[in-house]
């Protein structure tokens, strides 16, 4: 334990996981999705090589999350992926929040990214 290090810093929640997202080919085999720990709302995603990184991190820009009509004000915070959802195929990525800061509801939206074309033979089913 003496030796271990923050892989993150200013970051409230999120995950890491192994993926195909940047490419079959890609060195970029590691993602991350999370937030802040500022309470600013933002979704934060980011690429490593390796799980422990170091990290490329940026905001998403342009997300715009969904704020229930009965949500309390607040931030949105506890962004997840849900790497499960994501066949590699389609590029589709479920990912999950809180809103409304600490009453807040729990929300769900897909995420489409544009991916690679795959031919026919490589694909794993």
């Amino acid at each position: 334990m003496r030796d271990a290090k923050p892989v993150f810093t200013s970051m409230q929640h999120g995950q890491i996981f192994q993926t195909k997202m940047f490419g079959r080919e890609s060195v970029w085999k590691w993602a991350f999705i999370g937030c802040t720990c500022f309470a600013d709302s933002k979704v934060m995603m980011g690429r490593a090589k390796n799980p422990q990184g170091p990290w490329e991190l940026h905001f998403v820009e342009g997300f715009k999350s969904y704020r229930h009509i009965d949500a309390p004000q607040g931030y949105l915070y506890c962004f997840y992926p849900h790497p499960w959802d994501f066949d590699g195929k389609k590029g589709d990525l479920m990912i999950s929040w809180s809103e409304g800061g600490l009453s807040g509801n729990v929300i769900a939206d897909l995420l489409r990214f544009e991916t690679e074309v795959v031919p026919p033979q490589y694909l794993q089913y």
